[in-house]
């Protein structure tokens, strides 16, 4: 295999998973986050401790570890899931997403990815995951369009909120079409690549910040704002939290499940180290696996990669589920 692989994974009770994906930018604030040599030697210090995540495939727990579906038996549908002002002309636009599910599926309680694209791409970009991955072991996945761009590292933010509040109202939209599509509300998921990841990720660690005051700003996505926006977890690749939405994390936040080039100095490797050692600070079971690689980590998702990951997400995410107890949540009926 082209790529190294150190895998770091901490149990503290209760899993959960965040997906994170990866951002666009360099860190902003280089003197709060480690040098190269330690932060890598933290981590490597860290990998002995690790134990893969293996699904038991003798107790019938097939589906969401391996391929059960042929490809072809993968539908997917261009829809409509969000109308949002446009961040260059102000007017309202359609935001689409393409949903993939298995054709004639007996089970309608099936948990959703939604993937974002990394900046610069587009909807569609998704390497695969919807369709040749996810979607042929039992999951709804949606490849989903977003508004934002440029760099994430603006001095307010600002294109990064727009992604991330998509994002969010993606979210919503399955819980608020769950019945139509198959999909249980309480094991909803968010990844992404590039800015994609930023998105997804940041848009999972806010989910429990938001306030009727947070859908006064004229940019950000309203749509089916009655219904939560909080996800079970994220998948990263090649992402970051962002020295702007650092301060929001807190112990309350689901887990991420980061993949990272060592030589990464686009998103750089010292904010990904940040981001995952702030999350253990906080008790936040968290896994970052690292690739003797730089930013185009998504050329390195080789099927066999991709064939280990599923069933460390079915470990910590399927099989454990969503503890929703730990922010108050109500369970959606």
């Amino acid at each position: 295999m082209h790529c190294m692989m150190k895998s770091l994974q901490l149990s503290f009770g209760t899993l959960l998973t965040i997906l994170f994906l990866y951002h666009c930018g360099s860190p902003a604030d280089q003197s709060s986050s480690l040098s190269d040599e330690s932060a890598i030697d933290a981590i490597s210090s860290l990998s002995s401790n690790s134990s893969s995540a293996i699904c038991d495939t003798t107790q019938g727990h097939r589906r969401y570890c391996n391929q059960i579906f042929a490809e072809s038996d993968i539908s997917v549908q261009t829809l409509v899931y969000s109308t949002a002002l446009n961040e260059k002309t102000g007017q309202p636009e359609n935001l689409l997403l393409d949903l993939y599910m298995p054709k004639d599926d007996a089970v309608t309680d099936r948990p959703i990815m939604f993937f974002g694209h990394g900046g610069g791409g587009k909807r569609g970009d998704g390497l695969g995951w919807c369709d040749h991955i996810l979607g042929v072991t039992g999951y709804v996945c949606a490849d989903i369009d977003y508004r934002g761009g440029g760099s994430v590292n603006g001095a307010d933010g600002w294109e990064e909120k727009l992604g991330l509040t998509d994002f969010q109202a993606a979210v919503r939209w399955a819980r608020a079409n769950a019945k139509k599509y198959g999909i249980d509300p309480n094991k909803v998921f968010a990844m992404g690549e590039s800015l994609g990841a930023i998105a997804a990720v940041q848009a999972t660690i806010t989910a429990n910040n938001l306030d009727d005051s947070y859908f006064n700003d004229t940019y950000v996505n309203k749509s089916n704002k009655k219904q939560p926006s909080w996800t079970c977890g994220a998948v990263t690749i090649s992402g970051a939290v962002t020295n702007q939405v650092m301060p929001m994390l807190d112990k309350y936040d689901s887990n991420a499940f980061m993949f990272h080039g060592e030589k990464d100095h686009t998103v750089d490797i010292r904010q990904a180290t940040l981001t995952y050692n702030n999350m253990i600070r906080l008790d936040i079971p968290s896994t970052l696996t690292l690739f003797d690689i730089g930013h185009k980590l998504s050329e390195n998702f080789t099927p066999e990669i991709a064939a280990d990951v599923i069933p460390q997400l079915y470990n910590q995410f399927m099989n454990v589920g969503c503890p929703l107890a730990y922010t108050g949540i109500q369970k959606i009926q």
